[in-house]
């Protein structure tokens, strides 16, 4: 809601005065969508990625020239971890897990494939993403990158924005519904109205950025439910009643240097939050 309200208002007024009103309005319109459950996902979830993808190819084009090599070559060893949290943030597919498992009925087999493939996408367009416009912008760019190279690259923000918003809230609601076997209504309130009212809450306080907000989710939240599955998938593997649709090797060794990394994530951005 705040980076889709930050980027309406950018196109409709230039700035982000309007950041709140925009970000609510969206935040009750896709409420009418979470209501529609798994049936507005499938419908709108294909079209709106389409269209982020036909963007971004777009861009690359465009803007592919205007690569300057200094930019890409800048470090600074301080900020090297600086990016885990937002990173870590792109990458919670978690969540979607179960809703492909759906959308894949009787075709279950196919899972392992559409999630190596889904990954790869998704790592080949952020990487290009990110050469275009750290390439263009070098350390000028700000924290919604999409602000920075005109109304393209916004309506890229608002459409991925937008599917990450319904298929984590339409996850959450059936989290909600299936595992605490809350109502349709209940759920409803929790996964569709209250960030709302979160969304409010964090407006009046300057602490909340927008980064702030994706490193928080992204390695406090997802941090801890990455080493919650792995150390599920190595129980599963000992007491499991059936024959998954594909299996992976899983050590000790493995699952104790991802949790190491995780870990430290958590207790970095802690320590920044705090500090």
């Amino acid at each position: 809601m705040l980076g889709i309200g930050e980027s309406i208002s950018f196109l409709i007024s230039g700035n982000s005065s309007y950041t709140t009103l925009f970000g609510i309005l969206f935040g009750v319109g896709m409420s009418g969508l979470l209501w529609r459950g798994m049936k507005a996902l499938k419908k709108y979830e294909k079209i709106v990625v389409s269209i982020v993808l036909g963007l971004l190819v777009v861009i690359f084009f465009m803007f592919f020239n205007k690569i300057e090599v200094a930019n890409l070559i800048y470090f600074n060893v301080g900020n090297i971890i600086l990016p885990f949290g937002v990173i870590l943030f792109a990458f919670l597919a978690f969540y979607a897990i179960p809703e492909v498992k759906i959308v894949l009925y009787k075709k279950e087999k196919l899972m392992k494939k559409v999630l190596i493939f889904g990954t790869l996408i998704s790592v080949i367009f952020y990487s290009l993403f990110a050469l275009v416009v750290v390439g263009f912008k070098g350390v000028e760019t700000p924290e919604i990158a999409t602000l920075a190279l005109g109304t393209v690259f916004v309506f890229l923000g608002i459409f991925a924005m937008f599917t990450s918003w319904l298929a984590l809230g339409n996850a959450l609601d059936e989290s909600f519904r299936f595992d605490e076997k809350l109502k349709k209504y209940k759920s409803w309130i929790f996964t569709a109205l209250v960030p709302i009212l979160l969304f409010l809450l964090i407006r009046f306080f300057e602490f909340f950025s927008f980064t702030r907000i994706l490193s928080i989710g992204g390695v406090v939240s997802g941090g801890l439910l990455a080493v919650l599955i792995m150390l599920i998938v190595k129980k599963a593997k000992k007491k499991g009643n059936r024959k998954p649709e594909y299996s992976m090797p899983v050590n000790w060794f493995i699952i104790g240097f991802l949790i190491l990394i995780f870990v430290l994530g958590v207790i970095r951005e802690i320590w920044v939050a705090l500090g």
